[in-house]
């Protein structure tokens, strides 16, 4: 991931504390329960943990908002692809009225005011 951490906390004891302590936050306030190195670096390390731990939620929300949007977008493909094969097959101007969002009434587009 190339997110900095706790120089000297590796992945697993990471783990451990993250298990104990529910997040960085958690840990760092009870870091005074920590015992000698673990507890100096955790204490030393604390700002740079928490900018870490901020980068890594900024980037999985990203990765999340990414995938909505890219679902969206295949979703909204899909309607315009149906909405064409409809104004194909009818020839009604009821699909290009909605794909430039006008409302229709009885099949014909009503002008917007």
């Amino acid at each position: 991931d190339n997110i900095p951490g706790i120089p000297g906390i590796g992945p697993k004891t990471a783990a451990k504390l993250l298990e104990a302590y529910d997040s960085v936050e958690g840990l760092i306030e009870h870091a005074d329960e920590l015992k000698g190195k673990q507890q100096e670096r955790v204490k030393e390390f604390s700002e740079q943990a928490l900018l870490s731990s901020n980068e890594d939620q900024i980037g999985s929300s990203l990765d999340a908002l990414t995938a909505s949007f890219n679902e969206a977008n295949r979703w909204l493909d899909g309607q315009r692809d149906l909405l064409e094969s409809f104004d194909l097959v009818t020839s009604s101007p009821l699909p290009s009225s909605v794909l430039r969002g006008k409302s229709t009434r009885a099949g014909r587009a009503v002008q917007s005011q």
